[in-house]
Formats: structure tokens, sequence, C-alpha cells
């Protein structure tokens, strides 16, 4: 068994794409997010590395990223008695909520996690820090270190419904009035929904107003501007933007990830110091599920948070777990 580390995506080897393809993994392991993520980073990352653990006939593989601030959103501080927060090696990355050690055959072998593992321990020497945190899994695979439950995430299955229409309908009838009604109330007052390319969307716009939303938990520089622009450009055609205006203003508007079977209500933000007769955040939901059904997506993913929300609207949630690793 033997382990690699290479400083970029771009230089990492076809078998990173045979492992993603093998675990059915989501945008975030995708060339073109990492390659994005590299050139703008959207927090402040010192060091990117890529480890291929290969053995056996078989390849195991994970992102890694040192950076400033390892707890940004006070996860694991919410989890972990004493937990760190300043520099620390982190992965997949706190934009990601799918974390997972993908690789080229189901079930890691306990050798390539384990290579990998101690990869991870000569990153954290070579840097200085003393922790590492693998955040947002859901696989089962036991790295090492210590576990905890951090956050969640919410799914909705669209296998289980024909159209967009269809779901609607099988929401609970309050619900399903509101949306109904809120649909409209928009199309009476004249707000248009639109649905495109992000790179050719208000980027600027979208980040004002997802950074007004995440200061309301707490996280209002978990997107910055700048970075956050550059970053969904990068994407292409991996990113979606849907856009709720009243004539010229944007009310509501979020940034969505693609990949082969998952369309992602990556970020969103929401205008506060407007009050329309309807509800944009359903507007733009509900116009994600659409949008999802159109691209023949079996899966929509609605990302963490707002749970009592995404419940309501049909949504199954997911723990995530974290581990803290020490390597000092």
């Amino acid at each position: 068994m033997s382990v690699r580390v290479y400083e970029s995506i771009r230089s990492v080897p076809a078998v990173w794409d045979e492992a993603v393809r093998a675990s059915g993994a989501s945008v975030f392991y995708e060339r073109a997010y990492l390659e994005a993520y590299e050139d703008a980073p959207l927090a402040p990352v010192e060091r990117c590395a890529y480890l291929v653990a290969t053995g056996d006939g078989a390849a195991a593989v994970l992102p890694v990223f040192l950076v400033a601030a390892l707890d940004p959103l006070g996860a694991l501080a919410a989890a972990f008695r004493d937990a760190p927060s300043g520099r620390g090696l982190v992965t997949p990355g706190w934009h990601c909520y799918d974390g997972r050690i993908l690789a080229t055959r189901p079930d890691p072998a306990p050798d390539l996690v384990a290579g990998l593992v101690a990869a991870l321990g000569d990153l954290a020497r070579e840097a200085g820090v003393e922790w590492g945190a693998l955040v947002n899994f859901t696989d089962g695979v036991a790295p090492g270190g210590t576990k905890a439950a951090i956050d969640e995430r919410f799914l909705l299955d669209l296998g289980r419904f024909e159209s967009a229409e269809a779901y609607v309908a099988s929401l609970a009838p309050k619900v399903r009035q509101n949306v109904r009604r809120w649909r409209r109330r928009a199309e009476e007052a004249g707000a248009a929904v639109t649905v495109g390319r992000a790179a050719d969307a208000d980027l600027d716009g979208i980040v004002e107003l997802a950074r007004a939303t995440a200061t309301k938990y707490g996280a209002g520089d978990f997107y910055r501007p700048g970075p956050f622009q550059r970053f969904v450009r990068a994407l292409g055609d991996s990113a979606v933007a849907i856009e709720v205006r009243l004539g010229d203003r944007l009310l509501s508007g979020g940034v969505c990830l693609v990949d082969a079977e998952r369309f992602h209500t990556w970020t969103c933000g929401v205008d506060y110091d407007v009050d329309p007769p309807f509800s944009t955040y359903t507007l733009m939901f509900v116009e994600s599920v659409r949008a999802a059904f159109e691209r023949g997506l079996p899966v929509l993913e609605g990302g963490r948070r707002n749970a009592e929300y995404k419940l309501r609207y049909g949504l199954r949630r997911q723990p995530l777990d974290g581990y803290l690793l020490r390597f000092g």
C-alpha cells in the first residue's frame, strides 16, 4: 500500500475520477468543483492536498485543505468538548455536506483508510498544526479519532413523483394551499422567477443576500464577496442560479449545483427588507424541484439547517458526523 500527495487536482491521475464514479460521489468531488475551489477558495486556504492511497488493485482518495479557521460555523464546538477553532486540516470542507472517503471498490479497505489518515498526520506535522477534522460524513467509514454528530442534511427523493406538480400535490393540505396561493400572488404582483446558468446571473446580488441570510445564523463571512463570484463562474454548467425579482429588485436568489444524480440547493439568500404578499423562499424552492425534474435528476439535496421548513416540505433528514483527529 502506498499514498501519494498531489498539490493540485489538475495533477491527480485518472484514478481520482474512477473513485468518484465508483462511489457515486456528488459534485463536490468532481474536478470542476475542486479546480474552482483551488482557484477561488470559498474559505481562506493555505494549502490544497489530494491524497491517493493504492494497494491490491484498489484505491481510496481524499481532498484535504489547510485552513485558517477549522470551525467557522461552530459545529465542532457544539459537538466536541474543547474543540479547536484555529488553523487545521479539514476534509472535504465546510461548503460540502457530503463527506466521505471515495474508493474504486465498495467499502474502502481498512489499510487504505489507515494510509490516508497517516498521510493526514504527515501533512499536519509539515504545516505545524495539531488538529484535523473530517466533517459532514455519512458513509460509516471509521477513520479514527473522536466521533460526534455535528449537523444534518435534507434530501427529497423525486423518484416518488411523476412531476413537480405531483410533488406539490403530495404536500399537506395547508402547505399545498400556501404554495399555490403564493404562486398566484407572485404572478399578480408581476414577480418573475428565472432559472439559468449561474455564471450569467446576478452573483453580486445573490452573494449579498446569502451573506445577509447567513448573518442571521452568525455566519455572515461564510460567503466571501469576490471569491464567491469567481468560484461560481468557474463551475460553468455545474452551477444553476434561481432568481426571484420584482421589477429590478432581487427578492431572493440561490446557486444550485448539478451532478449526474442530484440537484443541490447549495446556497441562497432572501431580501428581508421587503415584505411581498408571497414567500420568495418557497417560490425559489419549488422552482428548484421543477428544475430538477426538467433535468431528469432523481434526488434533490436540500442542504443543511432550517429543519422545520424542510420537513414540512417533505424532505428527509440525514445525520452528519464529524471526526476530530489530534496529531500533536
